[in-house]
C-alpha cells in the first residue's frame, strides 16, 4: 500500500503555522461533528487566514475521534486570545492550544501521523484546508 503520509506533509510545510489546536469532545465524535467544530471555529477567528484539521481516532476509544486544525494567522497574539476565549465557553471539551514557534515538532509531521494509520484500520481520512 502506498503511503501519502509524506505527500500530505511536504504539501502542508509550505505554510507557516502559528497553532494546533487539539479538541475532544465531551460526547462522542464522529467525522460530522469533525468538520462542524472545526469549520465554525475557523469562521468565528476572522484572524485565521489559513487552516488544516483532521480527525485522528482516539486512543482512549478506536470508535471516537478527536481533532487536530493547525492555524495560520495575521494576528497572533488575538488568534490566542479568541482561542481562550473559545475553550472558556467550552468548558466541557478538552481542548489544548499549543504555540508552534515554542513546541517546533509539532505541525505538519505531527498532524500527518494519522493518514498512514488510517489507511492501515481501512479508516477515512477526515481532513481539510481551508484557505481564506
Amino acid at each position: 500500500m502506498r503511503s501519502y503520509r509524506k505527500d500530505y506533509e511536504g504539501f502542508l510545510t509550505q505554510f507557516k503555522w502559528d497553532y494546533m489546536v487539539t479538541i475532544r469532545k465531551n460526547y462522542r465524535t464522529n467525522e460530522n461533528v469533525v468538520r462542524n467544530t472545526s469549520n465554525k471555529l475557523i469562521k468565528q477567528i476572522d484572524e485565521i487566514q489559513t487552516a488544516v484539521f483532521v480527525g485522528e481516532v482516539d486512543s482512549i476509544d478506536n470508535k471516537n475521534l478527536h481533532i487536530h486544525i493547525l492555524l495560520s494567522t495575521n494576528d497572533k497574539h488575538s488568534v490566542l486570545k479568541k482561542l481562550n476565549k473559545h475553550k472558556s465557553k467550552n468548558k466541557g471539551d478538552d481542548i489544548v492550544i499549543t504555540d508552534i514557534e515554542k513546541q517546533p515538532d509539532i505541525g505538519s509531521s505531527y498532524i500527518t501521523k494519522q493518514f498512514d494509520f488510517s489507511l492501515r484500520k481501512n479508516r477515512n481520512i477526515i481532513w481539510d484546508l481551508i484557505i481564506k
